[in-house]
């Protein structure tokens, strides 16, 4: 600060008041630091989010997955207007529409059930400062990995449920008539090829239902029913009985489902 020293009108010296700001300037120096350390933890936090809502959308398949993923990355890099990102998975690509091949690049294996499955790729499109690994800080390498290990995850899970979902149309459409039922004895499952044999249109008409009520003697079921508890298994022939009352043989195989 400087101030004018006044005498008769003119000036005649000035006094100068200087203060140390080299603390304040410090102190300013590291609130920016940590205000964009976490202005990129927020990037990384919504890439993140967005990964999550996207599994969580019903029917959504694994190859929408992976294509809205590579869209949400470039935004949680230091550079997002020059960023790009590229999945390969088992001879499949998944690209933002900007991805070339540069020498600005971070890459992350795609690990699923212990095995290399596929690749993640960030790159920048052109030139800028260097860093940590390249253009790149460190952050942004722990973050390209955590991506990876979430995708390697979210791939498993899908292939799972591709696999249970094709064990569970195996048994819906099997010829052979397939219950399930607790160890009370009370049905919470039957498949199409029951409900014709038996005589229903619908599977709430059974489903609640003890599995005593399928057959003839009710006796013999409940005897079939002790001997799977005691020995895990049972097989041989019973009478069964139809809605209508009508009677037919079975032969019948009950074992228990251990999970």
């Amino acid at each position: 600060k400087v101030v004018p020293i006044k005498q008769d009108g003119k000036t005649v010296g000035v006094i100068m008041v200087s203060t140390n700001i080299t603390q304040q300037k410090k102190m300013e120096e590291a609130l920016n630091k940590r205000t964009d350390a976490l202005k990129e933890r927020v990037k990384e936090l919504n890439c993140f989010y967005g990964i999550a809502r996207l599994v969580e959308k019903e029917n959504i398949s694994l190859e929408e997955i992976l294509e809205g993923t590579v869209n949400l990355i470039p935004s949680s890099w230091q550079y997002p207007e020059v960023a790009a990102s590229r999945i390969i998975l088992e001879g499949q690509t998944f690209k933002t529409k900007n991805f070339k091949e540069t020498p600005w690049k971070l890459a992350s294996d795609i690990m699923v059930g212990g095995k290399r499955t596929g690749l993640l790729q960030v790159i920048y499109v052109e030139e800028r400062p260097e860093s940590d690994e390249g253009p790149f800080v460190k952050e942004e390498r722990n973050l390209i990995s955590a991506i990876a290990e979430r995708l390697g995850r979210i791939i498993e899970r899908k292939r799972m449920e591709i696999e249970l979902r094709i064990k569970e149309e195996a048994i819906a459409s099997s010829v052979n008539a397939i219950i399930l039922a607790d160890l009370e004895g009370n049905l919470n499952y039957v498949n199409r090829s029951f409900l014709h044999m038996w005589g229903y249109s619908d599977e709430k008409e059974v489903l609640g239902k003890s599995v005593t009520e399928l057959w003839n003697t009710q006796d013999m079921a409940l005897d079939v029913i002790e001997a799977v508890r005691s020995n895990r298994s049972w097989m041989g022939e019973l009478v069964a009985r139809r809605k209508d009352d009508s009677v037919f043989d079975v032969q019948l195989l009950a074992s228990i489902v251990e999970n």
